[in-house]
């Protein structure tokens, strides 16, 4: 096992993580997670489904190639957006990130039915995605926390399950009114809107608060000290067991939540629900992922994290087993809720872990790379679930197979040993 580093400094102050600036900055960043193109490619996606089917003809698995192109250029592109992150300043990175995202969704609202066209776009939206994802919680977050950094990740991603929860009844209400047209104009209006402002005004580093600049106006000839950040390099990372026990874990759990979260509208419409209900389920899961972001992050604070994750995994798979063989208006909002609950819990888990396994200095890196692995699984499982129904006409199998992915996720978090940071 490798030591950290000495004299590496990385840890917050307490009265620093007690300040209202570094609480704006946690609200800051989960504004942007909560309107960012990844919360709104995954919550929102399925609800374009059955209109772009019958506005072009195209099926279920061919719509579904779109996130399939998102997810499997996502963790190829990986390990370049880490560096990114870990080496360009945060905040200008993010705004024209955010710039970006708005111009695409303009783009999907304008298309006239060429599917390559869709492609396209659905692959180069990847591109914003890494600075405006769960990379720069670890970033940000880990510089401004140490003894409360499971709190504070927490709590950014319950802040971000906000969006989560609105995203789908806003779209769903765009389609209805206007169309899946308007819908994607209204998600680039909402971009512009939203995180764009927060990320301006929001998020900075430690000591760019106006407190530190009075301090600093008091002593012009005394330089901000730099942070010196302890951690693993990408290099000692991959050469430790740990890296790749987190690796299949989150590959496995990814696989599993993905296909569920992507496929939860046209299941719960097959199952019996409206459109209006159906969007009220996905609301739903968003709200279930606020509650878990909470109860995790808490939970983190106090226990070790594999046990942590070990315990949000049994749930969702009972749930995955009772509705492939059940099925109804209560039991696709009971999964939803579940599976909700279940990926606020493990998203703020994985975030943490890879901070106290590999710590701060290539933070976003480590992350990019076991993000490979997360990626080609999450974008394996919806595309199959989808092949499987158009070939079969039910998701009862991949439902199965969802719950034997949740239970062979819980095996590597056995491996994992104690902290290193």
């Amino acid at each position: 096992m490798l030591e950290p580093k000495r004299g590496a400094s990385g840890t917050a102050p307490a009265d620093r993580e007690s300040s209202s600036a570094a609480w704006s900055v946690v609200a800051a960043v989960g504004a942007v997670l909560g309107f960012g193109v990844t919360s709104i490619w995954w919550s929102t996606f399925g609800l374009f489904f059955a209109p772009l089917e019958q506005a072009f003809g195209w099926s279920r698995s061919q719509v579904t190639l779109g996130i399939l192109a998102m997810t499997l250029l996502s963790p190829l592109l990986a390990p370049i957006g880490g560096y990114l992150i870990d080496r360009v300043r945060t905040r200008p990175l993010v705004a024209v990130s955010l710039l970006v995202q708005a111009l695409f969704l303009l783009a999907l609202g304008r298309m006239q039915g060429n599917i390559w066209f869709f492609y396209a776009v659905c692959t180069l939206i990847v591109l914003p995605s890494y600075p405006t994802s769960v990379f720069i919680v670890g970033k940000i977050l880990n510089e401004w926390f140490d003894r409360r950094r499971g709190t504070a990740i927490g709590a950014a991603l319950t802040a971000s399950s906000l969006g989560a929860v609105t995203l789908p009844l806003i779209v769903q209400a765009l389609v209805s009114w206007g169309g899946w047209r308007v819908a994607f104009m209204g998600l680039a209006v909402l971009t512009l809107a939203v995180p764009l402002p927060a990320a301006l005004f929001g998020i900075r580093r430690p000591g760019t608060d106006a407190a530190s600049a009075s301090a600093r106006a008091e002593m012009p000839f005394v330089a901000a000290p730099a942070p010196v950040l302890s951690g693993h390099t990408v290099g000692e990372a991959l050469r430790d067991p740990a890296f790749w026990w987190m690796g299949t874990y989150m590959a496995l759990f990814g696989l599993a939540v993905t296909t569920v979260y992507v496929h939860l509208v046209p299941l719960g419409m097959e199952r019996g629900l409206s459109a209006g209900q159906a969007a009220g389920a996905q609301s739903l899961m968003g709200l279930g992922v606020l509650m878990g972001n909470l109860i995790g992050g808490t939970l983190l604070d106090r226990f070790h994290a594999p046990r942590v994750a070990l315990a949000g995994l049994a749930p969702p798979l009972a749930a995955a087993l009772a509705f492939a063989f059940g099925g109804g208006v209560f039991m696709s909002f009971l999964i939803a809720a579940v599976f909700g609950l279940a990926n606020g819990n493990q998203f703020v888990v994985l975030t943490y872990m890879v901070g106290r396994y590999f710590g701060q200095m290539s933070f976003a890196r480590i992350f990019s790379f076991l993000g490979i692995l997360l990626g080609l699984a999450a974008a394996a499982g919806p595309w199959t679930a989808a092949f499987v129904h158009d070939r079969r006409g039910s998701y009862q199998f991949a439902l199965v197979g969802v719950a034997v992915a949740f239970g062979l996720a819980m095996l590597p978090l056995l491996k994992l040993g104690k902290y290193r940071y």
